[in-house]
């Protein structure tokens, strides 16, 4: 889980969000509300299909899927992970805990090294 939670902002245009995600070397950006409580994840993908679609100059809120905010707890099974994702399609959750708090978000690469992590520890 990457724990340093880096957010955007719904307000962002698509250009800003490409800008802002390439100098951070993310692909899921966490986007907040003038409250400051998370509204949707973007990717990258969605952000560059974006900008094609609609122009550089589209909102990160108009690119909403329209479907339910998928998240995990930090108590969640690396099971129940890769099962998620695999199921909705998706490459990264945001991980939230029970009071609401953005915690981090874990992906793929994240469940990768694990994974990776957990073979070479079985050869030693």
């Amino acid at each position: 889980m990457s724990p340093q939670v880096i957010l955007g902002d719904n307000l962002w245009s698509v250009r800003q969000a490409r800008a802002f995600m390439e100098a951070h070397q993310i692909h899921h950006l966490p986007c907040i509300n003038a409250a400051r409580e998370l509204q949707h994840v973007v990717t990258l993908e969605q952000v560059l299909t974006g900008w094609l679609d609609a122009g550089p100059e589209t909102r990160l809120e108009d690119l909403g899927t329209g479907q339910p905010l998928l998240v995990t707890t930090p108590e969640a099974r690396v099971a129940d992970l890769v099962t998620s994702m695999l199921i909705y399609r998706i490459r990264g959750l945001p991980v939230v805990t029970l009071d609401g708090h953005l915690a981090g978000m874990i992906t793929q690469a994240d469940l990768c090294r694990l994974a990776l992590r957990d073979v070479v520890d079985g050869w030693a």
